[in-house]
């Protein structure tokens, strides 16, 4: 639980955004059973700093994350390129 918190307070001070939705975002990870928790608490600060900077709830970002890791089309590593490219996306229509 100790570490939980500190990866939420690590993810929210480097990132921004607020500590429910970043808290929110990890549940999202960790219950979807797609992504192992070590995974999802070092995917953590960087939909926080997506999510702030996009102005997009991180929750989302986190589905996003999910289904992506799911389905194979890229692992946790590659989340920021992944980020890139929906961002993207989203704001090309």
């Amino acid at each position: 639980m100790t570490e939980l918190r500190d990866t939420i307070n690590k993810a929210v001070s480097g990132g921004g955004g607020a500590r429910d939705s970043a808290a929110a975002a990890l549940n999202t990870m960790i219950a979807s059973g797609a992504v192992e928790t070590g995974a999802a608490m070092s995917m953590l600060p960087t939909l926080q700093k997506y999510g702030t900077a996009a102005g997009v709830d991180p929750q989302e970002l986190a589905n996003i994350a999910v289904r992506g890791v799911q389905n194979k089309y890229f692992t946790p590593d590659q989340l920021d390129e992944a980020l890139d490219k929906a961002i993207a996306a989203g704001q090309a229509g």
